[in-house]
């Protein structure tokens, strides 16, 4: 029998990859993951297969395991506004909706509150996949409500019927280019964005991401004999090895390296130090054997340490925080990960299990911890915001009620209480304790809250004082005069 063993299928985008790193090199990790989830044609989110959220899917989010968590995000949004002092106009928006579950669930909640819902202007998605965009539209009821919206301009113009996306047509001899509008069932109208920052500007904006900076693409690095050096993936035609891609560490200093030194040198040293007071080595690549000598020396302790970076999370908390400070409102982050900077997270999940990050390129879901510690400090130079958090998700969502929401269902009041059965009495608190439950989601997942000067105390559901950003006092209380 031979003992050569199998590798794991070669995908489409795995055959790309190949071809593209044969002819320049190794690719850094964020590249990786980049093309692997955002690919037009054959990366994870941008396939027109919508089965990838929920049950049957690779993975389950919080607003698919139980529609309490929508609704509490839809309190916390209703009780913001009016410490925002209850702003005539204000928007909702989400970054990276996914089916749009979350969503309907807050826009349920906002008709229970007639003066909030009366003052909502307009709902902001942004997502860059058409096919998710079509799938949130018709979770949402979204319509097209452009009258000036004809057959023969979407015949002229293939792209037309591209959900959000801008088309163009002649009339009256000039060339124009403007998008289709959409209305919600709630007659607020709604609209798609590749970018926070194209969103509409003239009022204040709640936001939402959950679940979504987990997902976007980390550089890895690992402090070597010369210094820092970034790990990357490299084709493996090894036929005893189980995939088609290899982790290498780079021989030189990568432009990331050079800005991680230049940008980051406090918290390079910090995991420096650490490693120096603490077994070495963790998460490497090296497979080199400690002798007594490395344990004893500080400086050999610190060979091996690794730290993964995200700058598009940084950057996306920078684009929010400003938008917050600058048109007043809120943010509110719920994601998976620590208060600190971490060393290799990065993880690939394919139909609820866990897999090698690496394998079937493009048909597994890559995700890695968020450092909350990060993003609070990327934020702090931003004036007028306050940040709150990050607490965990079984404190945050008891603090709104979950408890009391939980009891109201089993009553039978709400669309998942009316007529429970006692298999789905079951069910509903085990998606209850799935969300709270330390060793479950209640711990690991974390929310972090961004406010406006103007929102009165501290964020909802949060301890009274704030983390601190530039020109607000820390106090919430004595800011708020409470």
């Amino acid at each position: 029998m031979s003992g050569k063993k199998e590798k794991s299928p070669l995908t489409p985008l795995g055959k790309l990859l190949q071809t593209s790193i044969k002819q320049v090199g190794p690719i850094s990790i964020a590249d990786f993951m980049d093309v692997c989830l955002a690919h037009p044609e054959h990366g994870y989110y941008m396939k027109q297969q919508t089965t990838k959220i929920g049950k049957g899917g690779d993975f389950v989010t919080a607003p698919e395991i139980s529609q309490m968590f929508g609704e509490l995000l839809g309190v916390w949004a209703v009780a913001t506004w009016e410490k925002l002092g209850t702003p005539r106009v204000f928007r909702l928006a989400e970054i990276g909706p996914g089916k749009g579950t979350l969503m309907k669930d807050i826009l349920r909640v906002a008709q229970n509150f007639p003066p909030f819902h009366n003052a909502l202007g307009g709902v902001s998605m942004i997502e860059t996949s058409q096919a998710l965009r079509r799938v949130q539209a018709e979770a949402l009821g979204a319509v097209s409500i452009d009258k000036n919206w004809t057959n023969s301009d979407a015949e002229r113009d293939s792209d037309a019927s591209d959900i959000g996306d801008e088309a163009e047509w002649e009339r009256g001899g000039r060339r124009q280019e403007r998008k289709a509008r959409w209305c919600l069932p709630c007659k607020s109208k709604i609209d798609w964005h590749d970018d926070v920052r194209q969103m509409p500007v003239e009022s204040p904006s709640i936001i939402f991401a959950q679940e979504l900076l987990d997902a976007l693409p980390v550089h890895q690095f690992e402090y070597t004999e010369n210094g820092w050096r970034e790990r990357l993936v490299d084709v493996d035609e090894d036929p005893q090895t189980p995939h088609h891609f290899k982790f290498i560490l780079a021989k030189e200093p990568t432009v990331p390296v050079i800005n991680l030194e230049r940008i980051m040198p406090r918290t390079l040293q910090k995991f420096l130090d650490a490693a120096a007071g603490s077994p070495c080595g963790h998460d490497k690549i090296s497979d080199g054997t400690k002798t007594d000598e490395a344990i004893e020396d500080p400086e050999k302790k610190k060979l091996g340490t690794s730290l993964e970076v995200c700058p598009l999370a940084l950057q996306l908390a920078q684009h929010v925080a400003e938008r917050v400070s600058r048109t007043g409102g809120a943010a509110l982050f719920v994601d998976y990960g620590e208060d600190m900077a971490q060393g290799d997270t990065l993880r690939g999940l394919k139909m609820h299990a866990l897999v090698h990050p690496l394998a079937e390129p493009g048909e597994v879901d890559l995700s890695a911890d968020v450092d909350f510690q990060g993003l609070r400090e990327a934020v702090a130079h931003v004036e007028g915001l306050r940040v709150f958090g990050p607490m965990s998700q079984g404190e945050f969502l008891s603090a709104m009620g979950i408890e009391a929401r939980l009891q109201a269902l089993l009553d039978g009041e709400g669309e998942e209480g009316s007529g429970l059965t006692d298999r789905q009495a079951l069910l509903l608190y085990d998606s209850y304790r799935r969300l709270v439950d330390p060793e479950q989601m209640g711990r690991k997942y974390k929310v972090l809250a961004f406010v406006a000067g103007s929102h009165q105390g501290p964020a909802v559901a949060f301890p009274s004082t704030s983390l601190g950003t530039k020109g607000v006092t820390e106090n919430t209380e004595e800011a708020s005069g409470e």
